[in-house]
């Protein structure tokens, strides 16, 4: 069973329009007889699955759920997919939006799915949700901004609430500033921080203090001219790899162990050279 979070396409800065996001709870065994093990991409119209056989299966999501509000699909694109088993009391989903608002449900109050999704978050008008996890609500979230900014602080600072909450802050915006980033991590290992004109650094997670939710945090990376701004900030370990990929098809692969280690309030060094016209648009891990 996957849970398939929809959520607002990036805002209009012409309209500002958004509409709420929506869960979707799907069967795979009904998609496919192999029992499927994790959704590995999720696109506007189609969603990939990754199968835990040896087949490799690629379905429409119209053929699984009518996304957006009420299933009208007005609006709403897919921004993430987390993949379960079953629905504890105990574990939550956390979600994260645009605005650095943040919030965690219980991952039971999403175990009772309709045909058209079920709300997963109140949205505010010119906000959108980016990024949905699991968590057992012992950890700690990290956020990035584009503005090269982050935050560390304990999952406990937010409280369970249910579906229709709005959340609570994360993370003190500058003006013009957005969340590019928000990931629930355990102590140790490193973040990793890329901008999107290809530069990039590992820096230990505990060289980012812990703060208070809500106040303005440190620098993750200098967000320079040769920089540009932070594109992703993810946690990772030695035996990770990546890949970067840019908007005109430039893809590189590399392992984490051989991105350089560097403290918090530096430049970083080249992940992927990109010529002046081209931007990093993925990151996998």
């Amino acid at each position: 069973t996957t849970a398939v979070v929809d959520g607002d396409a990036i805002p209009n800065p012409g309209t500002g329009s958004t509409t709420a996001p929506t869960v979707t709870i799907l069967d795979v065994d009904q998609i496919n007889p192999t029992p499927a093990t994790v959704v590995a991409t999720i696109g506007i119209d189609r969603i990939d699955v990754i199968t835990g056989g040896a087949g490799y299966d690629s379905v429409p999501t119209v053929a699984i759920t009518d996304v957006g509000v009420g299933g009208t699909g007005a609006g709403a694109t897919a921004t993430a997919t987390v993949a379960v088993k079953e629905f504890p009391y105990d574990c939550y989903v956390a979600m994260g939006t645009l605005k650095c608002v943040v919030k965690k449900t219980s991952s039971d109050a999403f175990s009772n799915p309709r045909a058209g999704g079920i709300i997963a978050m109140g949205v505010e008008e010119g906000d959108a949700v980016i990024t949905v996890q699991q968590s057992d609500g012992t950890g700690e979230v990290f956020i990035g901004t584009r503005d090269g900014m982050s935050i560390r602080f304990q999952e406990t600072d937010v409280r369970p609430m249910g579906r229709t909450a709005y959340g609570v802050r994360g993370i003190a915006l500058r003006d013009g500033d957005i969340v590019v980033g928000m990931e629930v991590v355990k102590p140790g290992g490193t973040v990793l921080t890329v901008t999107e004109s290809g530069f990039g650094k590992r820096t230990e997670l505990a060289e980012y203090p812990r703060k208070g939710r809500g106040t303005q945090g440190v620098v993750a990376i200098k967000c320079s001219e040769r920089n540009g701004p932070l594109f992703c900030a993810v946690q990772l370990d030695d035996a990770h790899e990546l890949m970067l990929i840019s908007n005109q098809g430039t893809l590189v692969r590399t392992r984490a162990s051989e991105v350089a280690r560097v403290g918090r309030n530096t430049q970083g060094v080249t992940l992927i050279r990109l010529p002046a016209e081209e931007a990093l648009v993925g990151v996998v891990r």
